[in-house]
């Protein structure tokens, strides 16, 4: 019995004399994840403009002929619950500033039948184009759930990326795309 004892004192010791060890590796770990928001605003990816487009009409779009525009790019699909949470946000920023002629919304959706997404619009009395993809989407605007909404300025970098439902047509939203060249 005492060598059984031992060993389980031997063991916890030796536990707890790494406890310290795996304490700064957890703080590590967890610091890592952290970003100077000083930094990021300075660090732009550049936007990958290769990408074929379909719009309402029929008509085929290259994202290439947005390009030195600034970008509200949405993608989205109308059987998605989040999506269609934040598309009066969406609607009401479209409202405010879509029409200006260095801006661009380009809402992707995923669904695939288009005809579907084009009555939701009619159904909901959204004035924005849609497009739907025509070939592949580039790896840059993969993302793992939808609703995610990217802003491209207008020289041609990706500077934000919001995965989930967002709210664009708040004041600090519209100050933020505002702000953005």
């Amino acid at each position: 019995m005492t060598s059984k004892r031992s060993k389980k004192t031997r063991t916890r010791g030796n536990f707890r004399t790494l406890i310290p060890f795996f304490l700064m590796l957890l703080l590590g770990m967890l610091t890592t994840g952290c970003k100077n928001s000083d930094k990021d605003s300075e660090m732009m990816v550049p936007a990958n403009f290769e990408m074929e487009l379909e719009n309402s009409g029929g008509e085929r779009v290259s994202m290439e002929d947005f390009r030195g525009k600034k970008i509200f790019f949405n993608v989205w699909a109308t059987w998605c619950p989040p999506c269609i949470e934040e598309m009066p946000t969406i609607h009401n920023l479209y409202e405010e500033i879509g029409e200006q002629e260095d801006v661009v919304f380009l809402m992707l959706t995923m669904d695939q039948d288009f005809q579907k997404a084009k009555d939701f619009l009619t159904r909901y009395g959204y004035n924005f184009e849609i497009y739907r993809p025509i070939g592949a989407i580039p790896a840059l605007y993969h993302t793992k759930l939808i609703p995610t909404t990217f802003v491209i300025n207008s020289e041609g970098y990706l500077v934000l990326q919001h995965d989930g439902v967002g709210e664009f047509d708040t004041k600090e939203f519209k100050e933020y795309f505002s702000s953005v060249k």
